[in-house]
């Protein structure tokens, strides 16, 4: 497993909420890691609340507030491993992750994000993860639940492709909600931006490697075969 061997140290951040809690217990239960958790707002706080009592009495909530908790009674994660952070505000994040680290004894120079889940709307996704990107951090896994499907949103598509140019792969969509996973390739560093009057330094950066390549191939040299030779000799000399 990918995060076997961190376990309990693998810093799973999670921002916002999706309809249901158990995609964020699945992970917390599989790894036996903490879910550090930044809210959209209260009522997702509250939610997480009612989340955590149903972990310590293993029954579902008398009065939920709703469906987010259904399923988080049969679950074996405990309840003080549901750490609610902080109410999302832009520019939060980095403290939120220094101060999660520093509760899971992980070092001020270690600090990271191994893996990340964004669930939240009115594009704020796209703010969320780019403030993760800025600051540094280089999640191994990337789940998130875009606005809208890339191709069709051009904020969208752009927040996509730099994603993807920060050096990640698609693994799985299911509708808006994607899997990214990070093979440390970025394609950002391959040129410099800083060149004055190209359209796309990263294109031409590619465009001009090729050409280089092509051109350092030698030409073929044509030997002539000596047996064609003699015959085109010898019968040169019957004509005469």
């Amino acid at each position: 497993m990918l995060f076997q061997r961190k376990g309990i140290r693998t810093i799973f951040l999670s921002i916002g909420a999706s309809s249901s809690c158990m995609p964020d217990l699945e992970i917390a239960e599989t790894i036996g890691c903490p879910v550090n958790i930044i809210c959209a707002n209260e009522s997702e706080a509250a939610a997480w609340n009612e989340v955590k009592e149903c972990l310590k009495t293993h029954k579902p909530a008398k009065e939920p507030l709703g469906t987010f908790s259904e399923g988080s009674e049969k679950k074996w994660v405990l309840a003080k491993n549901i750490r609610v952070a902080a109410e999302w505000k832009s520019g939060t994040i980095l403290s939120s992750v220094k101060e999660a680290c520093k509760s899971m004894a992980v070092s001020e120079d270690n600090t990271r994000i191994d893996i990340l889940k964004i669930d939240m709307s009115g594009g704020e996704e796209r703010l969320a993860l780019y403030e993760i990107l800025d600051a540094g951090f280089r999640p191994s896994l990337v789940m998130i639940r875009w606005a809208e499907e890339p191709d069709s949103h051009p904020g969208v598509r752009v927040a996509a492709g730099n994603l993807q140019n920060c050096g990640y792969v698609l693994v799985k969509k299911e509708g808006t909600k994607y899997l990214y996973y990070y093979v440390d390739n970025d394609m950002y560093a391959t040129c410099s931006w800083e060149i004055e009057g190209v359209i796309n330094p990263m294109v031409d950066a590619v465009v001009q490697e090729v050409l280089s390549e092509v051109n350092s191939v030698p030409s073929p040299k044509v030997v002539a075969d000596k047996n064609v030779v003699d015959m085109n000799t010898a019968l040169n000399t019957d004509a005469c």
